[in-house]
């Protein structure tokens, strides 16, 4: 995920429109590729005097004043009201005491990184709240001259990025909330079963974009956390080994990689209510993380491990290139009244899977993709190697007449690890190249099949 990648969107300026945004996340005027702004400033410059609140905690951003690193340093400021403009930072900005940081408005008080290094961090504090700005980590961003994230919390807790817009460079994921200070690798794991995250750390009603492989998002060893109601474009979000933590009213368009991506270990997390579109792999995937390898190369989370709890309620998922829903590693899961259509494999996808429920999902045109040596696998819900004691029932699958690869309604890989599965009522409709239901229901299988109310 760290690897260096070349961004195809920003080589071609055709591709930049003259307005960025969403009516949920607000427009960014635009000029010549670059946010305009009614005035432009070497450095943010802040004035010691009372807002117009009165409010003697106060300190206004203005065109003359101090630096916005001395006012945050400064205990007096806990309140940080930032008037329009486009305000250029040279060097990173820690925040390492409570305090509000407030723009006049998301689409014109503009935070710009010039110099290399990250924008603005939040490190080893809690109850800090970041709203109404634009951070710019893009505009500046080379080879030469790297920028990180335009927002990161480490160590902090009780965080909140809230109604901002966000341009992400492709050297570092746009939006970063770390988690505890601790090194890659098993100590992560380690904190993850003690419970020593980050906790209360909210991301909700911003718009993010970046074109890239890495996370655009990274939501990482936290608790009692939620991201909610952005709008991400251009790639994932990244729920990274998170408990207790939600990933709610999302809307995801175009990801380079999945739409929502949730790494395990992990217990306790519901994503619901999320829009994913166009996403190059799975549209909401649960596994462990590739990356995520000891020194030989091996899984530090072995294949037996399974995470609990993980709830995938109404989102809807659309055009996904590779699976709709992935499901690998877990236990008790539950994938329910999720829509997903135009899928090139699978549009659920079980993988080392216990005692799931899958029900009330509907599901269509999927199977979309012929040219690869599984395409006869290619099925509405398809579990595959140790799915054992699912129940799929009172989904929706349709195939078509066009999709001449969707193999299958329902299919459980053969073989004696995949047993105990339950095919309860189904409708399935449309056509087939291989039986609609495809499951080894041999006495040692203990697999069953409610042929009676399969309908079709």
């Amino acid at each position: 995920m760290m690897a260096k990648i070349l961004y195809f969107f920003f080589l071609s300026s055709a591709l930049l429109p003259t307005t960025i945004g969403t009516t949920t996340a607000g427009l960014v005027p635009l000029n010549n590729g670059e946010p305009s702004s009614t005035s432009t400033h070497s450095s943010v410059l802040l004035s010691s005097q009372e807002n117009t609140s009165g409010n003697s905690n106060s300190c206004n951003v203005t065109v003359s004043g101090l630096s916005l690193a001395d006012a945050i340093t400064d205990n007096t400021c806990n309140e940080i009201y930032i008037e329009n403009g486009t305000y250029l930072i040279e060097n990173t900005i820690d925040i390492k005491r409570p305090v509000h940081i407030s723009g006049e408005s998301k689409e014109n008080t503009i935070l710009q990184k010039i110099g290399g290094g990250s924008l603005l961090l939040v490190i080893r504090t809690h109850d800090v709240i970041v709203e109404k700005l634009t951070l710019d980590a893009y505009t500046n961003d080379s080879d030469d001259n790297p920028i990180y994230e335009a927002f990161g919390v480490f160590g902090s807790n009780n965080c909140t990025l809230h109604d901002c817009i966000v341009f992400g460079s492709n050297h570092m994921f746009a939006v970063f909330f770390a988690g505890p200070y601790v090194d890659a690798g098993q100590p992560t794991i380690d904190a993850f079963e003690a419970g020593q995250l980050d906790s209360g750390n909210v991301m909700e009603g911003n718009y993010v974009r970046e074109y890239s492989k890495l996370d655009i998002v990274s939501f990482s060893l936290q608790k009692n956390g939620a991201v909610r109601n952005n709008v991400v474009e251009g790639g994932v979000i990244s729920f990274f080994m998170n408990r207790n933590s939600e990933c709610i009213g999302n809307r995801i368009e175009n990801s380079m990689t999945q739409g929502i991506f949730v790494s395990v270990p992990a217990e306790q997390n519901l994503i619901k209510k999320n829009v994913i579109f166009n996403s190059t792999a799975a549209g909401i995937k649960v596994a462990i993380q590739v990356d995520h390898n000891n020194a030989d190369g091996n899984s530090l989370t072995p294949n037996d491990y399974r995470a609990k709890g993980i709830v995938i309620n109404k989102n809807k998922i659309r055009s996904s290139n590779y699976l709709g829903i992935e499901a690998a590693n877990t236990f008790k899961a539950k994938v329910k009244s999720n829509v997903i259509r135009n899928i090139g494999l699978s549009g659920i996808y079980l993988l080392r899977a216990d005692n799931t429920t899958i029900s009330r999902n509907k599901i269509k045109k999927f199977g979309k993709e012929c040219n690869h040596s599984f395409s006869n696998m290619n099925s509405g819900v398809l579990g595959d190697y140790k799915t054992t004691n699912t129940t799929i029932s009172k989904n929706k699958i349709i195939g078509s007449k066009k999709n001449v690869c969707a193999a299958h309604a329902v299919r459980i890989n053969p073989g004696g690890e995949q047993t105990g599965n339950e095919i309860g009522c189904n409708t399935i409709l449309g056509n087939y190249i291989e039986d609609s239901i495809s499951v080894d229901v041999s006495v040692e299988n203990k697999n069953t099949v409610q042929t009676s109310c399969n309908t079709r």
